[in-house]
């Protein structure tokens, strides 16, 4: 279905709970999902969203377990019906971007390659620059243990 050549693989980190598509399940996803949105254009690195709106650089937050969102924001959407795009079979919630879950930073690079996250996928807030600059709304993104892209 989708046979493009990935450009680069990211480190990531994933959800502390198993993987799901299910609402409420704090799970991370996967499958085949597009970008529809990218927020943060012109933010310094760093910076923290709240509601996908920037409020303040991390630099001066002192919540060290809280899990920031960072630098940049990648919007997810499901492309695969029933399991990661509107309803399952029994009529559960498995929509990836009703979920806001996202691709984003974080500045605890130190945790990449951990479970940690609530469900969002995270790159250390350098990686996320690069891989923002790279993409735009409507690029695919297969997402397995790490995020592969293509054009």
């Amino acid at each position: 279905m989708y046979e493009d050549t990935p450009l680069k693989a990211y480190r990531i980190g994933i959800s502390k709970n198993p993987p799901s598509c299910l609402e409420h399940s704090l799970g991370s996803p996967w499958g085949i999902h597009r970008i529809c949105e990218r927020i943060g254009d012109g933010e310094p690195i760093g910076m923290v969203f709240e509601s996908r709106k920037p409020i303040a650089h991390h630099a001066i937050l002192s919540h060290a377990d809280f899990q920031f969102i960072t630098t940049r924001i990648l919007r997810l959407e499901g492309l695969e019906a029933g399991i990661n795009q509107g309803k399952n079979a029994e009529g559960q919630c498995c929509d990836t971007l009703e979920r806001h879950v996202y691709i984003h930073g974080t500045p605890f690079g130190d945790k990449i390659g951990s479970s940690f996250t609530r469900g969002c996928f995270v790159l250390e807030d350098s990686a996320m620059l690069e891989l923002y600059d790279q993409l735009q709304p409507g690029c695919l993104v297969y997402i397995e243990r790490q995020i592969c892209v293509t054009k």
